[in-house]
C-alpha cells in the first residue's frame, strides 16, 4: 500500500477510501460470484435484468415471459440467476411457472440491494474477473476508490489496480452497464480520472457488458482517452496492460 500511496502522491493524489478485501462474508462472496456469472451470460439475462431495473424506483411484481425459442441451457441460466437473486433477498418474490413459460419476480426496496441491480452486479463481476486473471500477478486490487486531489476536489474510480513488481504501474477500469453505454455526463468524469492518473488507452478502459457499435466505441475512446471494451475482451486487455 505504501508504494501505491507514493505513486498517487507523485500525481498529487491521495487515497481517501476504498473497498478491500474481495469478500466480507458468504453473502458478499455470492454477490461477486453472481455478478461474474451474469456478466458471462449477459446476452441471455439482459432483458430480464432490464425488466427488474425498470421497477427500482417503484417496486412492483413483474411477469417476465421466456422467449418461445429459448434453449434448455438458456432457461437454466435465467432460472439460476433468478433463484440466486431471491436467495440473496434482492428479490422478495420469485416463481418460475414452467407451464406458462414465465418468471414472476419483485425487487426488494432496500437501497443497497437495489444498487446491486442498478449496476453494482457488473462492477462486482468485473472485479471478480480481474481477481481471477491476476491471481498470480503481484497486484493490489481496489474497488470503489475515492481519491482526494491537491488543491481540493475528489475523484471516484470503480476499480484501480496497482502492479507492484518492477516498474510500478496503475490500471484503471470503469464499469458501465447502463442501457446506451456511456452517458454524456459520464464522459468528462472518465476523462478526468484518466488524466489525473496519467494513463493511456493501454492501461485505462471502460468495460461494458457488450461491445457497443464501432462508431460509438471510437468516439468514446477519443472523448475519454480510455479503451472501450466488452466483458469478453477484459482478459485480453489485462494481458496487454500487465505485460
Amino acid at each position: 500500500m505504501q508504494g501505491l500511496n507514493q505513486l498517487l502522491n507523485a500525481r498529487k493524489l491521495h487515497l481517501n477510501s476504498h473497498q478491500q478485501p474481495l469478500y466480507h462474508g458468504p453473502l458478499d462472496a455470492e454477490m461477486y460470484h453472481l455478478g461474474f456469472f451474469m456478466s458471462q451470460h449477459y446476452p441471455v439475462v439482459a432483458n430480464f435484468l432490464a425488466e427488474l431495473r425498470a421497477t427500482l424506483d417503484q417496486p412492483r411484481t413483474i411477469c417476465f415471459p421466456l422467449p418461445s425459442n429459448i434453449s434448455v441451457e438458456e432457461r437454466s441460466i435465467l432460472t439460476n440467476v433468478a433463484t440466486r437473486l431471491y436467495q440473496l433477498r434482492i428479490l422478495t418474490q420469485y416463481r418460475y411457472d414452467r407451464a406458462r413459460g414465465q418468471i414472476t419476480a419483485k425487487v426488494d426496496v432496500h437501497p443497497e440491494l437495489r444498487n446491486y441491480l442498478s449496476g453494482g452486479w457488473f462492477e462486482m463481476g468485473v472485479f471478480q474477473a480481474v481477481h481471477r486473471r491476476l491471481a498470480r500477478v503481484p497486484a493490489l486490487l481496489l474497488r470503489d476508490v475515492h481519491l482526494l486531489c491537491d488543491g481540493g476536489g475528489n475523484c471516484e474510480l470503480d476499480i484501480l489496480i496497482y502492479l507492484h513488481n518492477g516498474d510500478r504501474r496503475l490500471i484503471l477500469l470503469e464499469c458501465k452497464s447502463g442501457v446506451g453505454g456511456l452517458k454524456p455526463e459520464e464522459i468528462p468524469q472518465v476523462r478526468r480520472a484518466v488524466s489525473l492518473l496519467n494513463l493511456g488507452i493501454q492501461r485505462a478502459a471502460v468495460v461494458m457488458p457488450e461491445m457497443p457499435a464501432a462508431h460509438l466505441a471510437d468516439r468514446w475512446m477519443q472523448q475519454t482517452g480510455a479503451s472501450i471494451i466488452s466483458f469478453a475482451q477484459l482478459d485480453t486487455f489485462l494481458l496487454g496492460a500487465v505485460a
